[in-house]
């Protein structure tokens, strides 16, 4: 319901009156001739963008039930089947301007009017746009020199030839640590296993323990007080 409640208002009162009118198109099309042989190009690639959503939204699920429930309302985790869903928009978009061609001087209109929206909801908040995926106040910089001091240690361990190690990073006066968290349920298999499936080890190497030392914090230029967004 969190992701629902966050959507853009203009946004969905757009999506269904364009659904509603491609919808009563089609109906109106079909009680005069009977036949969808135009609309039926059209149905068709609907129907498999449907599937491929629907396939997409059935895998989204499944990883949900590993990574926990949270996952699916993280954006970057929805946009494949949001991606499929914006593309059905258009197609309905472009079908009715195929069927009423006098409306195509609505566009630049829907286009400025969507563009305002934008524009005044980031004004309000700025969790209506994009931005940097940072939970606390770090510059990005700092971000990508962590998860580099990260793989140099693992790195590192598999030149010794260790098996596990001991990683220290960052200390933050956050709970858990974040934005590094020094849980083993989030770092023990998931800092190895992804850094030897991409090649960036070559054995695979568990992290035993994770520290948060005020020492990484001066090496890589950290604060040690960060407030979250």
């Amino acid at each position: 319901m969190k992701i629902v409640r966050s959507f853009n208002k203009f946004f969905v009162l757009f999506v269904v009156g364009v659904a509603v009118m491609a919808a009563i198109i089609v109906f109106v099309n079909w009680r005069k001739n009977r036949r969808l042989l135009k609309e039926s190009k059209m149905l068709y690639d609907v129907l498999r963008i449907i599937i491929a959503a629907v396939i997409m939204g059935i895998y989204l699920i499944l990883i949900c039930t590993k990574a926990g429930s949270e996952y699916i309302i993280r954006p970057d985790a929805i946009f494949g089947v949001a991606f499929c869903f914006l593309f059905v928009v258009m197609l309905c978009c472009v079908y009715i301007l195929n069927k009423i061609p006098t409306l195509s001087v609505l566009v630049p209109l829907v286009i400025c009017l969507t563009f305002f929206e934008i524009g005044s909801s980031a004004m309000k908040s700025s969790d209506h746009i994009f931005k940097n995926n940072l939970r606390v106040n770090i510059e990005s910089g700092q971000a990508f020199a962590i998860s580099e001091d990260i793989i140099q240690q693992f790195k590192d361990a598999e030149a010794k030839g260790d098996e596990e190690i001991v990683v220290y990073v960052p200390e933050f006066d956050m709970p858990a640590n974040l934005p590094v968290a020094t849980s083993l349920r989030y770092a023990s298999d998931w800092y190895g296993r992804t850094l030897y499936e991409h090649g960036v080890i070559k054995r695979k190497i568990k992290a035993s323990k994770i520290v948060p030392t005020r020492s990484k914090n001066e090496e890589l230029h950290i604060p040690f007080t960060v407030k979250g967004n």
